[in-house]
Parts: C-alpha cells; sequence; structure tokens
C-alpha cells in the first residue's frame, strides 16, 4: 500500500469519526470532494482493498506493446 492510500485511510478514518468534515479530507489528499465520496464509498464496501487503486500491478490501458518498443529502440539505434 502507498503512503498516498495509508493518508487516505487515516482520513477516511477521521471522516467516519466526525473529526473532520469530507470537504476537509479532499482538500487535504489534493483530490475532489466527489472522488473522495468515491473512495469513502468503496472503502465502506470493500474495506481495505477498496482504497488501493485497482490497475496496481497490471499494465495501463494506454501502454504500448513490448514489440513495438523494440521496434523503435531498434530504429532510434541505427539512425545513432
Amino acid at each position: 500500500m502507498s503512503s498516498q492510500e495509508h493518508d487516505r485511510i487515516k482520513l477516511l478514518e477521521e471522516v467516519k469519526s466526525r473529526k473532520i468534515t469530507i470537504k476537509k479530507a479532499a482538500e487535504l489528499s489534493e483530490i475532489s470532494e466527489r472522488q473522495f465520496y468515491r473512495i469513502k464509498s468503496s472503502y465502506e464496501k470493500e474495506g481495505l482493498i477498496g482504497v488501493v487503486h485497482k490497475l496496481r500491478g497490471r499494465r495501463s490501458n494506454r501502454g504500448f506493446s513490448q514489440s513495438l518498443k523494440n521496434k523503435v529502440i531498434k530504429i532510434y539505434n541505427l539512425k545513432n
């Protein structure tokens, strides 16, 4: 779990115990209130797993294939 996720859990617990508001928690975590509500909902449903980013350990949808990366590197090395 990253330090950012760990900090969010602390903030979620403070919101739960009504020590701070969601608005303040969102401000402290530098995200929108709406996003904090989403994280809060996920945390309530799934527990600690709900705070962890869902793509952890997976390849990005926007990433390029390894074969394409190898072709680009090969072309680059030929020109230099």
